[in-house]
């Protein structure tokens, strides 16, 4: 049989032979029959990895371009000597990796300059992975990377660049590289296994049909291939790291760009105006004592009355009066906890504004009686807002429901079509569901991805059905965009009443 045969073949069997792990083989049938495109021009893989440079989706790419390169040297051998190949896939594997150094050592490993400069979390991941695919270019020029990271992160970003030790990853690299080709090596061996103990009517298919074989042949070539790439990637990821540093040391010997930047010095405060003390004239003689006003009047030095329009001399000089208006003070805005921040892993994560969400909570969660009424409730909402809750700000403590987290669980819709989420089923009937307007919050499922310690590893959100955004306690009254009354209808539908102000 030719090729395309076999090809076609395993398109007609696969679902009959996988049954439902049809769909989870199905992007590895994609690979290793072709349709991954492993001979594109390494400059326009490199070019292709820097426009999707966005911290937010870096988890997701890297792991899609981590097997892409894996598979791309198991292709070419010749390819698993150059290290710019092998740089290439530390910038891919650095998204997975930053989790098992933050774990193990705290964000200290990171480097120096992901402390100086607050750079955390993913946009740290995104940040590493750039400068290393820049660091592929020999060539490059230190203000074309100080240029094209502004884009993306805000600090001291030479500052971060003299604090990166790429060789704190080291260990963590080759570990991801070794988990991401076991689990190729073990999803080729379990795809070969189903295919060897397939059968149609009784029959082994491996057995009678030649494209089969062929195919089970395929997969065991591609095994040993993964096998090569995993036992090569010890001795070339150690050299790959040490060349990036070499690399990035003399990019920083480089002269800095010298920007300008405008710098806010803290609150303005309205300074007074200086008031100039009134010319007086006071007897001023040195060790003599003060005389009584009462019992020398207006007399001069010297006991004779002072004649003419000249003022008479004072014992004491009038005190001015204390200038008006508000005092030259310092006035520092107050930030509730997780507002600025929140922690995962003792990472720190920066919040997402976001104009619209639902909190949805019963009575005894919003800290009002039960007798009062619907309507009082509201007006006590839209007057003073929600309180602040605890000072427990890491999200994973706050998603596992401890006691003193610091966030509220809110959703970007009243409830889904299907009725499984949503934040009127956190209210629950007779509760309320505020709609909050302009609120700093944590998109949960985003922020844990791949960052939950469980026994087998590191998971993701437990309770990532609630597709929750979780925001800071403290609700300011403005806001409170309005307020809701979760009923239900008589056929058992979820309803809402909005509630006036």
């Amino acid at each position: 049989m030719s090729e395309s045969s076999s090809s076609g073949l395993l398109d007609a069997i696969w679902k009959e032979v996988l049954g439902d792990a049809a769909a989870t083989f199905n992007w590895l049938k994609d690979f290793l029959l072709g349709e991954f495109v492993p001979d594109r021009p390494f400059s326009v893989i490199v070019a292709e990895m820097l426009a999707n440079f966005v911290p937010g989706v870096i988890i997701v790419t890297s792991a899609r371009d981590a097997v892409a390169i894996i598979v791309r040297l198991s292709t070419h051998p010749e390819r698993r000597k150059e290290v710019s190949e092998w740089i290439l896939l530390c910038a891919c594997l650095i998204a997975l990796a930053l989790p098992l150094v933050m774990a193990a050592a705290g964000a200290v490993a990171a480097g120096v300059g992901a402390v100086v400069t607050g750079i955390m979390g993913d946009e740290l991941a995104a940040a590493l992975r750039a400068v290393m695919l820049m660091l592929i270019e020999k060539s490059g020029k230190l203000v074309e990377m100080i240029r094209f990271l502004n884009k993306f992160i805000k600090g001291n970003i030479l500052e971060f660049l003299k604090g990166v030790k790429f060789a704190n990853y080291e260990k963590s690299l080759l570990e991801i590289l070794q988990q991401t080709t076991g689990k190729l090596i073990g999803i080729v061996q379990e795809v070969r296994g189903k295919l060897l103990d397939a059968r149609v009517f009784h029959v082994k298919i491996a057995d009678h049909f030649e494209s089969v074989q062929n195919l089970i042949q395929k997969l065991s070539t591609w095994e040993q291939r993964f096998y090569a790439v995993q036992q090569e990637g010890i001795q070339q990821i150690p050299r790959a790291v040490a060349e990036l540093q070499q690399r990035l040391d003399r990019l920083l010997a480089q002269e800095a760009p010298k920007d300008s930047h405008v710098v806010s010095a803290g609150v303005t405060a309205t300074k007074p105006q200086a008031v100039a003390p009134p010319k007086q004239e006071i007897h001023d003689t040195p060790g003599a004592t003060l005389r009584d006003p009462a019992a020398h009047g207006a007399d001069g030095a010297d006991g004779s009355a002072r004649t003419g329009s000249a003022p008479a001399r004072k014992e004491k000089p009038d005190v001015p009066p204390p200038p008006t208006g508000q005092p030259n003070v310092k006035i520092e805005e107050v930030h509730s906890p997780g507002e600025e921040y929140a922690l995962v892993n003792g990472v720190k994560i920066k919040p997402h504004l976001y104009e619209k969400l639902f909190h949805g909570a019963d009575r005894s969660t919003l800290g009002v009686d039960a007798q009062m009424s619907a309507k009082d409730v509201a007006a006590k909402i839209y007057a003073e807002g929600l309180p602040g809750r605890g000072d427990n700000i890491d999200l994973i403590q706050h998603a596992r429901g401890v006691a003193d987290r610091a966030f509220r669980g809110t959703t970007q819709i009243i409830l889904s079509p299907d009725g499984e989420a949503g934040a009127i089923l956190w209210a629950m009937e007779g509760g309320f569901v505020i709609e909050l307007k302009n609120v700093k919050g944590y998109d949960v499922n985003a922020e844990l991805a791949g960052r939950v310690q469980t026994f087998k590893g590191y998971g993701d959100n437990a309770v990532e059905g609630e597709t929750e955004i979780a925001v800071p306690g403290r609700i300011k009254p403005e806001q409170v965009e309005a307020v809701y009354e979760a009923l239900k209808s008589r056929n058992g539908r979820w309803m809402t009443r909005k509630l006036p102000r």
